[in-house]
């Protein structure tokens, strides 16, 4: 068995082409990275970028309180950036893991 590499802000895009390659184990997945200043997580970039497989790879893996209620720079938390692009399944698996509303 390989090693899985960690997501990186090099790798990103290949992670939400194909994130079960990768260390569900990367410190980027826990907290904000900040690509363009907007204080975005992994999970709210996969969430505005419809990457389901993504959103389900960290919603699996690296959902904590912290990260799943974190403030974006517009302020809004990954369940508002889902409502606001109208993915009521992953507004429905945010409320299952227990987000702030």
């Amino acid at each position: 068995s390989r090693t899985q590499a960690k997501v990186t802000l090099m790798n990103m895009a290949e992670f939400f082409r194909n994130p079960f390659i990768f260390d569900p184990d990367s410190e980027i997945l826990r907290g904000p990275c900040d690509t363009n200043g907007d204080n975005n997580t992994m999970l709210i970039l996969a969430i505005l970028g419809g990457h389901r497989a993504a959103f389900n790879f960290i919603m699996d893996f690296a959902a904590r309180p912290e990260l799943l209620n974190h403030l974006n720079g517009r302020g809004r938390s990954a369940l508002a950036e889902a409502a606001a692009q109208g993915c009521a399944d992953m507004v429905q698996d945010l409320l299952a893991a227990g987000v702030d509303v």
